[in-house]
């Protein structure tokens, strides 16, 4: 049947152990994403740093807000902003995003494309980062 092109003899997937995904989450999670975006109406950058956690993605404590949204973000994530612990356009407390995308949209306030916006301290987008993390 392997010669028509039909694999119903080899397994599905391979076993992984519990040590190899502990290993891989590990990865994942311990690395620091950073995010720096120039808002030209503020001529101000705003920076900030972000995880991925097992729940989603997580802005860091210390972080930029922008203090401008515009009508490309959702009606969820500007409550968010509205009911955030801000200071000075400082995030005050650590927060949990349900994506990357969410979480870039929440700081800067307009809608863009949180794989390519957070990248590690060497340059690496979050995306290529997930894609080098799955290989």
């Amino acid at each position: 049947m392997g010669v028509l092109g039909h694999k119903i003899f080899e397994p599905l997937s391979t076993t992984v152990s519990e040590e190899q995904i502990s290993n891989f989450i590990e990865k994942r999670t311990n690395v620091i994403f950073y995010l720096s975006r120039k808002i030209r109406k503020l001529g101000q950058t705003i920076e900030a740093n972000g995880k991925r956690t097992a729940e989603g993605f997580v802005v860091l404590q210390g972080s930029d807000v922008s203090p401008v949204e515009d009508e490309t973000i959702s009606a969820g994530i500007s409550k968010r902003r509205r009911n955030a612990r801000i200071s000075n356009g400082i995030l005050l407390e650590d927060m949990l995003f349900s994506s990357p995308s969410a979480a870039a949209k929440f700081l800067i306030g307009q809608s863009t494309n949180g794989l390519m916006a957070w990248k590690t301290e060497s340059g690496t987008t979050l995306k290529e980062y997930e894609k080098m993390m799955l290989k």
